[in-house]
C-alpha cells in the first residue's frame, strides 16, 4: 500500500489555504489578531494583511517545516535523536526507517496546517460577535485536541523506535 501520509499533507495545505483565502472575506475591514485570557481582542490588522499572515501561516509554514525535517531526515539521519537508532539505521534497515519518520513528519504537518485553519476558525466566530471575542472554550478544544494528537503520534514514533527484534 502506498504511503498516503504525504498526499494528506498536501490536500490539508490545499483545504486550509481555499478555506482561509474564501472566508476571510468575511471578516470586518479591521480584523482582531490577538486576543487577551479573557478572549478579548488587544491587536487588530487589515484583513488583507491578516489574510495574507493566515495563509503563510498555513501553507509555507507547514511546508518549509514538513520538507525541512524529511530533507534532513534523508540527508542527515545520525542527526535523529531515536532510540537505537544506529540499529534501526543501519545501512539494511535506513530506506524503511526513513520512510517510517518521513510519514510521521508528513502527519505532523498535517496537524499544524489543521491547527491553523482551526484558530482562523475561531477567529471567524469571534467576529461573528460584536464587540469580537474569541471563543476560549473552542480555542481550548483546538489546542488540546492538537497537543493529544501530536503526542499521539510521537509516542507511536518512539514506541516503534523502541523495539528491537528478538535476536537483539
Amino acid at each position: 500500500m502506498p504511503n498516503v501520509a504525504p498526499r494528506l499533507f498536501l490536500l490539508a495545505v490545499a483545504a486550509a489555504a481555499l478555506f482561509i483565502f474564501r472566508t476571510s472575506s468575511v471578516l470586518p475591514p479591521l480584523v482582531a489578531a490577538h486576543f487577551d485570557a479573557g478572549g478579548l481582542p488587544t491587536g487588530w490588522t487589515s484583513r488583507e494583511t491578516y489574510r495574507s499572515v493566515a495563509l503563510a501561516a498555513a501553507v509555507l509554514l507547514p511546508l518549509a517545516v514538513t520538507f525541512g525535517a524529511v530533507l534532513a531526515v534523508r540527508t542527515a539521519p545520525r542527526a535523529l535523536n531515536l532510540p537505537h537508532r544506529d540499529y534501526w539505521f543501519a545501512p539494511e534497515r535506513r530506506a524503511a526507517s526513513q520512510q517510517y519518520v518521513v510519514a510521521m513528519l508528513f502527519r505532523v504537518g498535517t496537524l499544524v496546517t489543521m491547527l491553523v485553519a482551526a484558530v482562523h476558525y475561531t477567529v471567524l466566530r469571534a467576529h461573528a460577535l460584536q464587540p469580537p471575542r474569541l471563543p476560549l472554550v473552542a480555542f481550548f478544544a483546538i489546542l488540546g485536541a492538537f497537543t493529544a494528537l501530536l503526542v499521539l503520534v510521537l509516542v507511536t514514533l518512539t514506541t516503534h523506535f523502541r523495539k528491537l527484534p528478538a535476536a537483539q
